[in-house]
């Protein structure tokens, strides 16, 4: 039996959830397959810095900046914890520490990075002096932080019981073809289907 949807996704990682968040606020029935009992691939390992003031001008900027803003309604619509104390790049050397200046004096104010250079009393002061020996730190505001691990799961139960997405976990995708996938939950058609893998 083959079982209609308007959208399948092949992967419960961060990218597949986000896919899958988007197409179900637009109204669209979306059900995701994830190969192992929950994501246990690169969302989990490689997951928790949510960096803006590490991106280029130009179009990474505005998405971190825009994935910064979902970010923020994610941990309010679902109530996953969300660090949003900002991140910190320190400066060991003095060619390190100019790099650091010139930043703040130039791309930092063109491109309206919110940053503070961090020297003196205020770096002795950071994380009990553990820093000090530094010649200075990048405070990058708008970055934030989160744990993976809790953070997938919650999204999850959130996509499940407000909008609707299925999940088939422990499910593998044997294969796709225009508009059917063939899985060991069984077969499904769809208009759009996204690997996520």
């Amino acid at each position: 039996m083959t079982q209609h949807n308007d959208m399948l996704i092949v992967g419960a990682g961060i990218l597949g959830l986000s896919h899958a968040y988007a197409a179900a606020r637009r109204g669209l029935k979306v059900t995701v397959f994830e190969r192992s009992q929950t994501p246990l691939g690169a969302s989990i390992r490689n997951f928790g810095q949510a960096l803006v003031t590490g991106q280029p001008p130009g179009p990474m900027l505005e998405l971190a900046r825009a994935s910064r803003d979902i970010w923020g309604q994610w941990a309010q619509l679902a109530g996953l914890q969300l660090k949003r104390n900002g991140s910190y790049l320190f400066a060991r050397t003095e060619a390190e520490e100019h790099l650091l200046e010139a930043f703040c004096a130039g791309r930092a104010v063109e491109h309206g990075y919110r940053v503070d250079l961090l020297r003196g009393a205020a770096l002795r002061d950071l994380y009990g002096g553990q820093f000090r020996h530094h010649r200075a730190a990048l405070h990058g505001m708008d970055d934030q932080q989160l744990y993976s691990r809790e953070a997938i799961p919650v999204l999850i139960d959130y996509l499940r019981r407000e909008l609707g997405v299925k999940f088939h976990f422990s499910t593998l995708v044997r294969d796709i073809e225009p508009g059917r996938l063939h899985s060991t939950a069984g077969t499904f058609s769809t208009g759009h289907i996204i690997v996520c893998s």
